[in-house]
């Protein structure tokens, strides 16, 4: 008999078997499968859970907003990223928010929050619902059609995240920003196996070209901040990269260029699985 609509097991989404403990033997075969596997089974009823590293560390998996305010708000000093983080994240990210530690942590969080009151929320807004009605145009325009829902709102998520922070959705550059985060997140900025054991400041085989990339991102932001500056001053900000640059002020476009990835990285994959889901 199939579960009702309201219970329970209607909403469960589907995830992979998971183990009590995971071995190294079944790390190795997680990321060939499912990266989920790779987690213990108490992941998924227990609030936080520790897991000890080679060399004598831990990692914590927090599940609830408290655990999450204790670890950003209230602990900063004694939790730091996993050097695995840094390794993926690092290359579009840089010195931007998500990375920083410590004071300047601190100070960015200070330096950014004005950018993301209440107030900011009509400005975006526009983005938003424009981007929305065209995804329902495009997908309205083949009923019938199987759609890869998945893809469609990574690409939708990219889409808000690209033109609400730099209005150049019609432009190259925002084509080119749109090819070069997808292809760098489909493929160079998924976890390997060598990325969680090889030490902080170990290369592994994706070094090189996670490298080649920050090369051309940094290139490409430094275009885009061209092509705004050409633009001239606006009245009022157009989007939330006039923000972040009233906020940053003088700043270096190096530090820009990494919030701004850090922006697109964060409204990018986790909000495309949520609206998947």
């Amino acid at each position: 008999m199939a579960p009702g609509i309201g219970s329970a097991e209607a909403y469960a989404p589907p995830v992979p078997a998971l183990a009590d403990r995971v071995g190294w033997l079944g790390l190795l075969g997680a990321f060939r499968r499912n990266t989920l596997e790779a987690f213990p089974r108490a992941c998924l009823d227990e609030p936080a859970v520790t897991i000890r590293l080679p060399g004598g560390g831990r990692m914590v998996l927090l599940a609830t907003p408290a655990g999450a305010r204790h670890v950003l708000l209230s602990a900063t000093d004694h939790f730091v990223r996993l050097p695995a983080g840094r390794r993926v994240i690092g290359p579009i990210a840089g010195r931007g928010l998500v990375l920083a530690d410590g004071e300047a942590w601190r100070h960015q969080r200070k330096v950014l929050a004005p950018a993301f009151t209440p107030r900011t929320l009509p400005l975006m807004l526009r983005f938003v619902a424009r981007i929305a009605d065209e995804t329902c145009g495009r997908l309205a325009a083949n009923p019938g059609a199987p759609v890869d829902l998945r893809s469609e709102m990574q690409r939708v998520a990219l889409d808000i995240a690209t033109s609400s922070m730099f209005s150049l959705e019609t432009g190259p550059l925002g084509a080119e920003i749109r090819a070069l985060v997808s292809g760098y997140l489909d493929r160079l900025g998924r976890p390997t196996v060598a990325d969680f054991l090889l030490p902080p400041g170990w290369p592994t085989p994706s070094s090189p070209r996670r490298a080649l990339f920050r090369r051309r991102w940094l290139a490409l932001v430094r275009a885009v901040l061209e092509a705004r500056r050409a633009r001239g001053a606006a009245g009022a900000p157009r989007d939330l990269f006039d923000l972040l640059t009233a906020a940053h002020g003088d700043a270096s476009s190096g530090l820009l260029a990494d919030e701004v990835g850090t922006l697109i990285v964060a409204g990018h994959e986790t909000t495309a699985s949520t609206l998947f889901w």
